[in-house]
């Protein structure tokens, strides 16, 4: 508990999410686990995602090859409730096992034996999922697993703060840039030359984020942009675990 405390207090200091991601590492090694993975994710269908890892980038690779993520999707019912689960490619080193051998056989080739996995929807509207590794044969309590799903819920919802609010709706890179340009009182003109693409292409941008917005006129979907930034209320996270 003593290292809870310690990074709930880290966190009431950080802001960055670089700065928010080093305490909750520190809090992982502290516990006796290994490297730890942390995506945060967003899009219509969370197929964008930012990361941090105390992992080196070759042996992160192949954590990444090693396809953990579907079989844990497996053990975790989707919703939006906290969620973490310990799991082991052995018997007896946590409370659920990955049963696909080739998955097994890529994570012992990199020094894996099992880890803690959990996942939260956040109030912005991105998903977040964390890992800690532990080594083969290496055993994951009960204690450890709800300690450190409190722990991860602290650290998403300091990171999601620090990422600021994210647009309601799915805008394209393509359709925010145009918007951001038109904002600051460029033409179509203007704007297709500041991105160099032809002004249809832009107004085909700016239609598509108009659409999405649903906004009659620019004009308004800027207003509607700048409204979908704010921050919305954090809820009281319910914790379920497995």
């Amino acid at each position: 508990m003593a290292n809870l405390v310690a990074l709930s207090e880290r966190l009431a200091r950080a802001r960055r999410p670089e700065a928010i991601f080093d305490a909750f590492a520190g809090f992982v090694a502290a516990e006796g686990l290994g490297a730890s993975v942390l995506d945060v994710r967003s899009g219509a269908r969370r197929n964008k995602r930012q990361r941090w890892t105390t992992f080196a980038e070759e042996r992160l690779a192949l954590f990444d090859k090693a396809q953990v993520e579907p079989k844990l999707a497996e053990l975790l019912q989707p919703d939006n409730h906290p969620r973490a689960v310990a799991w082991s490619c052995g018997p007896g080193a946590g409370r659920q096992r990955i049963e696909d051998y080739r998955t097994r056989e890529r994570l012992h080739d990199i020094g894996i034996g099992g880890g803690i996995h959990a996942q939260m929807a956040l109030p912005s509207g991105r998903g977040a999922v964390v890992h800690a590794l532990a080594a083969p044969g290496e055993y994951i309590s009960d204690f450890t697993r709800d300690l450190f799903l409190v722990a991860a819920i602290q650290t998403f919802l300091a990171i999601d703060r620090s990422l600021g609010a994210m647009p309601a709706v799915d805008l394209t890179r393509r359709e925010l840039e145009v918007l951001q340009l038109a904002a600051q009182g460029l033409s179509d003109r203007q704007v297709a030359a500041a991105l160099v693409i032809s002004e249809p292409t832009a107004k085909f941008h700016l239609a598509g984020a108009r659409r999405k917005l649903n906004a009659k006129t620019t004009k308004e979907a800027i207003a509607a942009l700048s409204a979908d930034w704010r921050l919305p209320r954090t809820p009281k996270p319910s914790i379920e675990m497995i």
